[in-house]
């Protein structure tokens, strides 16, 4: 990789990622296909990748572009996988933090006289965009704080906390998901690289015959 210029390394970026995908497609869509039966869709993907990575100069034969994809494809369906459940980790830290926020306002609540005084709390408040599902967090530090406006803070904090939790649900059975599809594309690539190493000592086996 460090041997590439800046054009070979982007091509074998957008490679491995293009055909992670395709590997991550195969497995989940055809049963067969942990076992070598791949589908000519998936034949006729790595066949261009191949191709292309040679090309372009990424490899200087289609055993090493083979190679090359294959550990760059893992590589690329790691870094997924470790980027998703480092959303996940932070999800989960979000939801701690708001039944923190949560029992500190209940326990505030317990002796606070209806007398119009003030308290300051400090909190953390999560907006979610539910078109894109994104999110952005929004720290209160020392915020005054009426009993009346507490109360509706936590009424709000348990509603947030209740989305967090379940989304962050959602989201540890699709990491779940895209590691057995990794283990798969494990499997599968295992047994490309396998069918490779015997097509190619066949060949030289019939030069030495």
């Amino acid at each position: 990789y460090e041997g590439l210029g800046a054009d070979g390394r982007q091509a074998f970026e957008q490679v491995s990622a293009s055909f992670a995908a395709a590997l991550g497609e195969e497995v989940k869509s055809n049963p067969k296909a942990v076992t070598g039966h791949v589908s000519s869709a998936f034949t006729a993907t790595t066949t261009g990748a191949v191709q292309g990575f040679v090309a372009v100069g990424g490899a200087t034969s289609e055993s090493e572009a083979y190679e090359a994809i294959m550990v760059g494809s893992i590589t690329y369906l790691e870094n997924d996988i470790a980027e998703f459940a480092n959303e996940v980790q932070r999800r989960t830290d979000l939801g701690r933090e708001a039944r923190t926020d949560i029992s500190e306002l209940r326990d505030a609540l317990v002796d606070w006289p209806d007398d119009g005084s003030e308290q300051t709390f400090s909190f953390t408040e999560v907006k979610f965009n539910k078109d894109d599902g994104s999110y952005e967090v929004v720290a209160h530090t020392d915020e005054p704080l009426t009993k009346a406006q507490a109360t509706a803070l936590m009424d709000k904090l348990e509603m947030q906390q209740a989305s967090i939790s379940d989304m962050t649900e959602m989201m540890r059975f699709d990491l779940q998901k895209k590691y057995e599809v990794y283990q798969q594309a494990l499997t599968l690539m295992a047994n490309i690289l396998k069918e490779q190493h015997d097509t190619m000592k066949a060949t030289i086996n019939n030069t030495k015959a």
